[in-house]
């Protein structure tokens, strides 16, 4: 949909008149360029949307220790595969343009800012519609505060269909460790690469005891990360390591 279009779905919800196009000299066209930019880009940031997606590695400030950020990024969702929903496992911590982060690289996934809404989803276009709508609505519609309130309303019903259908599209995401940071080297000893396909219904290993057991991790076959127990009589057991969806 073009940006003229999105205005006009937003005039509609408002009961607000068409415009021919967005850099119309009108009150309805200056409103939506007005609040454009900061609703597209805070509603890109809120939630993980697939298609706002990208993956970079990163030049490094002081190397080993901090990596400049993208230009276009919104919000960083994994670094060196480990996620950041919640505290910074890793070691990574983002200060203002920068990311700070004891490797030697540095690959992330990121939301970036999506100007063309040829390449929105077309959900994330009707979310957007309504954040519009109740952002504008109160300028727009005789300082209607209770029209925006159900534009809100609606813009979060719609948001739950959206988030549903990129939940579907979204793969899990497993933790792993990455060649070159300190920091998950301390924490796991290391993680390698095996090539080992691992049992589904391996029975769980029994307490650790440092005369009878190793425990390694590694990345099986199938790309999950895993804790491997090998006994001293040569029985091995594996335990999957926590998986989290991005």
């Amino acid at each position: 949909m073009t940006p003229t279009g999105i205005a006009n779905l937003v005039l509609s919800h408002l009961g607000a008149a068409p415009i021919t196009s967005l850099s119309d000299a009108t009150p309805e066209a200056e409103a939506i360029r007005d609040a454009w930019d900061a609703v597209r880009d805070g509603l890109l940031r809120a939630h993980r949307w697939n298609f706002a997606k990208a993956r970079a590695y990163l030049t490094p400030v002081v190397l080993g220790e901090s990596f400049a950020l993208p230009t276009d990024c919104l919000r960083v969702v994994r670094v060196n595969e480990v996620d950041q929903s919640g505290p910074a496992e890793d070691g990574a911590e983002i200060e203002g343009r920068t990311l700070r982060l004891e490797a030697t690289q540095c690959e992330v996934v990121y939301l970036r800012i999506m100007e063309n809404p040829q390449d929105w989803d077309s959900l994330f276009v009707l979310v957007f519609g309504y954040e519009l709508a109740a952002a504008v609505g109160p300028r727009l519609a005789n300082g209607s505060q209770s029209l925006a309130d159900s534009m809100r309303q609606r813009a979060s019903d719609q948001l739950q269909v959206a988030m549903g259908a990129n939940a579907i599209e979204t793969r899990p995401t497993v933790r792993r460790a990455i060649s070159g940071s300190r920091y998950l080297e301390h924490v796991y000893g290391g993680m390698r690469r095996s090539s080992v396909a691992v049992p589904s219904s391996a029975p769980p290993a029994p307490v650790a005891s440092s005369s009878t057991l190793i425990v390694e991790y590694i990345i099986g076959s199938d790309g999950a990360t895993y804790e491997k127990t090998t006994l001293a009589s040569g029985a091995v057991f594996y335990k999957i390591v926590t998986t989290e969806a991005p």
